[in-house]
This record gives C-alpha cells, structure tokens and sequence, in this order.
C-alpha cells in the first residue's frame, strides 16, 4: 500500500508523538527505578526484580529511539540496547 505525502507525513508524526510520550513514560519509570534501588540494600531479595524492571525500561528507550528514526525515514538495522543484546 503507497501513502500518500500527506498521509505519510501524518504517520510520521504520529509515530514521533508516541515515541516521545511513551519516553516520557520510561523517564518517570527509570527515574523511580533509580530512588527505589538507591534505598535497597545490596543483598535485598527485591532488587534483582527491579534491576529486571530497569533493563526492560532501557529495552523501551531503544525501542522508542527506534521509533522515533523511523518517523525520520532513518531505520537502521538494530538497535543496540545493551552490551549483549540488540533489537532487529
């Protein structure tokens, strides 16, 4: 299916606005994440599970970084999310 100009540069907007909303989101999730593995102590049995969260916030990030390169007509081929892992 071809767009057209108009509607293609809709979607694009569209897809810049999600993007940045939904990075909005992991901010405050991160943010959170932050204080919450700043008051738990290292042997805590809860902070493996928010280091868990953490990582799949990190995941959302490149994922929304992915999202917004492609409202730019820029798709690259993976996005590196961590060290060990990419997403494509």
């Amino acid at each position: 299916m071809t767009m057209n100009p108009t509607g293609d540069g809709q979607v694009r907007r569209m897809i810049q606005g999600v993007a940045h909303d939904f990075n909005n989101v992991l901010a405050t999730i991160l943010g959170t994440i932050d204080l919450l593995l700043v008051r738990l102590p290292p042997d805590d049995p809860a902070r493996l599970e928010v280091e868990e969260i953490r990582s799949a916030a990190h995941r959302g990030q490149a994922l929304t970084r992915r999202l917004a390169a492609i409202s730019r007509n820029e798709v690259p081929d993976t996005i590196e999310t961590t060290d060990t892992e990419s997403i494509g």
